[in-house]
């Protein structure tokens, strides 16, 4: 239990948002508190001896009377009363002050600890970034954080009634060291009776964070797969599968909570025996007098809520423990996996080529090199094609570009300026991209356009959106440009989101652009609008654009094609010259009839 106590702290400490001032604020909050509730309860005993009239020389009243007279008071009931109030009264509002803190220093732990989570997360390496998945990202920012700042309040709490529990025992040795053994023994019996509810807890609350994971992720892909279930007949085995699901996690759930309620029910009776038996024995047989019988049944009557307590926060703590440990361990990997943002040089423009010279790339758990030995040249203010067919590197070749991912082996130059001497900021600055799968906002259309571009001005907007053959359906929403959109499928179509898309990469205006099959859903005429929007931008702005495409048309006017595969390049050259030559692009060619067909290649 130490052991797992020290681990838990230090995976605490490892997470850097705990700051001192909020130990120092709360641990003072309960020593204060702590101190006044063993000041009013023994304040009990000189107000029992005063009505007893009692004249005891070692009474807890002959002591008072000192204090008293120091401050020029008279022993009074009215005195001691008043005493006793102000006592009480100072002992609930530091409670008060403290609860509302602590709930405080709470929210700011799972604020901080998600923020941190998110930012160390989407700063680590693609390959991390990328591994994560939705569901467990989710799951870790929604809930893992939010548990492990209840796992810290939960040891404010034990604190404070570690504190509490001895200040009682202090009084109670004080008025009555015999019957004091009694008190350690409840304390001593609550800690071994809750141990094992503890471990029990300990094991279901781990199961139930690994699951969860897992549940979320079951969720969220079922809703992207509607269409499948619907078109593949599948809907009631879905239900009865996610009914199955759903409630192995409520059963879990209600298992924990069954274990959880188990702790007061057997500490409630136990612990009743306890002071029953304390009481008798105290009273039979050892130091108990009359005018400490009152003292020795609220602290008998206040160990046993501070005992179940104690109890139920250990449990907690128990629950929480996974959460910690996976909050710990992503901060951990994701650190250790953060971004290389060293580079000093400014990346401004590009004049001649980016020079690939004998790149390598192998991505970890994976057997095979992504990437073997790339040699090429993208010429600078041109359009550079990159095709293939699928798996064979085109993707990973464009990443290694903004540094989504780094080179296993070999190097880049952006003109005479190495890739890695790049600062990063510079360089994500100088490229802009467009994708196939784009994803939107819950935000207005200017503004999923401008996203990242903040001070772009109302027509640059509807510029860039002319320019990706997007205008006319944007002024067809019901608010235009201000209409409010988000990444649900039921606003706009696939071939909509990928023209926002293209619209937001020529917003950015950066001197190189990668477009990642950017019309694989538009329509014919559609892409072809685009296409020459597209090629008009070298000449206009000196872009260099580099452009993955399956579908030959999109392709047919690049001034260079560059053919992958397994991670080679094959072929490169213009697409007038690849049409004559033997190999992959040539054949496309003959199965398209000519490669300005409407069809999709290798899809």
């Amino acid at each position: 239990m130490f052991a797992q106590t020290i681990q838990q702290f230090n995976n605490i400490r490892s997470l850097q948002v705990i700051r001192k001032s909020h130990v120092l604020q709360l641990s003072s909050l309960a020593v204060v508190s702590t101190l006044f509730e063993a000041f009013s309860v023994g304040m009990i005993i000189p107000v029992v001896e005063y009505l007893n009239n009692s004249k005891d020389p070692d009474g807890f009243l002959r002591y008072l009377e000192s204090v008293f007279h120091f401050f020029n008071l008279d022993v009074s009931l009215f005195t001691l009363c008043a005493v006793l109030w102000f006592m009480i009264f100072v002992r609930f509002s530091t409670t008060f002050i403290m609860s509302v803190r602590t709930a405080q220093v709470k929210h700011y732990i799972g604020r901080a600890l998600a923020t941190s989570c998110f930012e160390n997360i989407i700063t680590a390496n693609g390959a991390y970034t990328g591994s994560i998945g939705s569901g467990t990202f989710v799951n870790l920012l929604d809930h893992q954080c939010q548990a492990t700042a209840s796992l810290v309040s939960s040891y404010v709490t034990v604190f404070t009634i570690i504190l509490t529990a001895f200040a009682y025992i202090a009084v109670t040795v004080v008025a009555a060291p015999l019957t004091s053994l009694v008190a350690f023994v409840m304390l001593g019996a609550a800690v071994f009776l809750s141990q094992k509810f503890i471990k029990r807890s300990r094991a279901i609350g781990s199961d139930l964070v690994k699951f969860r994971d897992g549940y979320i992720h079951y969720i969220g892909e079922r809703y992207r797969a509607w269409r499948q279930i619907k078109l593949s007949n599948s809907v009631v085995q879905e239900v009865v599968e996610i009914s199955r699901t759903s409630g192995r996690f409520a059963r879990m759930s209600v298992a924990l909570v069954a274990q959880s309620s188990r702790i007061p029910l057997f500490m409630g009776v136990g612990l009743s025996s306890l002071m029953l038996l304390g009481l008798f024995l105290a009273g039979s047989y050892l130091d108990l007098k009359t005018s400490t019988i009152p003292l020795f049944l609220i602290v008998m009557v206040r160990l046993l809520p501070t005992a179940q307590g104690m109890a139920a926060q250990r449990n907690a703590i128990a629950i929480y423990d996974e959460s910690l440990k996976r909050v710990a361990l992503v901060m951990q990997e994701a650190r250790e996996s953060k971004e290389d943002e060293s580079g000093d040089r400014t990346f401004v423009s590009l004049k001649n080529a980016i020079t690939f010279d004998g790149v390598t790339l192998k991505y970890p758990f994976s057997e095979n090199a992504a990437l073997k030995g790339v040699n090429l040249s993208i010429p600078a203010g041109k359009i550079t094609a990159i095709i293939g067919p699928s798996g064979s590197g085109k993707s990973t070749l464009v990443d290694l570009l903004p540094r989504l991912i780094v080179p296993s082996g070999g190097g880049i130059m952006f003109d005479d300026l190495p890739h890695a001497d790049i600062d990063l900021m510079s360089l994500r600055a100088g490229i802009s991209f467009a994708s196939q799968e784009v994803v939107l906002l819950t935000a207005t259309v200017a503004e999923n356009i401008a996203y990242g571009q903040i001070n772009s001005s109302r027509s640059e907007i509807e510029s860039a959106a002319q320019m990706a053959g997007a205008d006319k359906f944007i002024r067809d929403l019901p608010k235009g440009y201000d209409t409010v959109i988000g990444d649900s499928e039921r606003q706009l179509s696939g071939g909509q989101r990928q023209r926002l898309g293209l619209a937001r990469a020529i917003l950015k205006s950066a001197p190189i652009m990668i477009l990642d099959e950017p019309t694989s859903a538009l329509d014919i005429e559609t892409e072809h609008a685009v296409m020459l929007a597209i090629r008009e931008l070298p000449k206009l702005k000196n872009t260099t654009i580099i452009l993955i495409a399956h579908r030959l048309s999109t392709v047919a006017k690049a001034d260079k094609l560059v053919v992958l595969r397994d991670g080679e390049v094959v072929q490169e050259g213009a697409p007038s010259d690849l049409k004559a030559q033997p190999g992959w692009y040539g054949d496309m060619l003959r199965i398209s009839g000519d490669g300005l067909s409407q069809g999709f290649i290798d899809q």
